[in-house]
């Protein structure tokens, strides 16, 4: 018996994912019988673990940004990507948050060597600084201010489409 691992660089909407979504999960599941009937193969499928799509929550994203602004930046803007991930399995569970900090020149592929080589440079030194500094300040206004953490809560436990508000 053979085995077969699908891990595609692009979902139907062309965004990177690390897993089939979940509207191609199904039709891969017909073509790939197709195949077997085609081939006079025996298919068996069994679908091991799925990886949620990134849930983005609003008023987590502010709180950073406006954080980020106070130590004299903003952030990157930011495009909402629904990418599946271990981070949306999380993100599916908790109210949670990604931003982006500067860490090295733009236009440089993530995943790639030149993602990793820059690593050590000083340039993302500091971006990990900056960003451990943005997060505790960001966690200090979860815990002080209720209107904060009320808000963070309402936008997971009520999505709506947040993207681009």
């Amino acid at each position: 018996m053979s085995y077969l691992s699908l891990l595609p660089s692009a979902s139907c909407s062309g965004r990177r994912i690390g897993s089939i979504c979940n509207y191609c999960t199904p039709r891969l599941c017909i073509v790939l019988k197709a195949a077997g009937l085609a081939t006079e193969t025996q298919v068996e499928i069994k679908i091991i673990s799925q990886i949620a799509s990134s849930r983005f929550n609003l008023s987590l994203y502010q709180v950073v940004e406006a954080n980020s602004a106070l130590l004299g930046d903003g952030l990157a803007p930011l495009d909402f990507w629904g990418a599946s991930s271990d981070y949306g399995n999380v993100s599916q569970l908790f109210p949670s948050l990604y931003a982006l900090i500067k860490t090295h020149d733009p236009g440089i592929p993530w995943h790639s060597r030149e993602v990793a080589e820059r690593g050590i440079s000083n340039q993302a030194h500091l971006g990990m600084i900056r960003a451990a500094k943005i997060l505790a300040l960001s966690a200090i206004d979860l815990l002080i201010n209720d209107r904060v953490f009320e808000h963070a809560k309402a936008d997971f436990l009520n999505p709506k489409d947040q993207k681009g508000s």
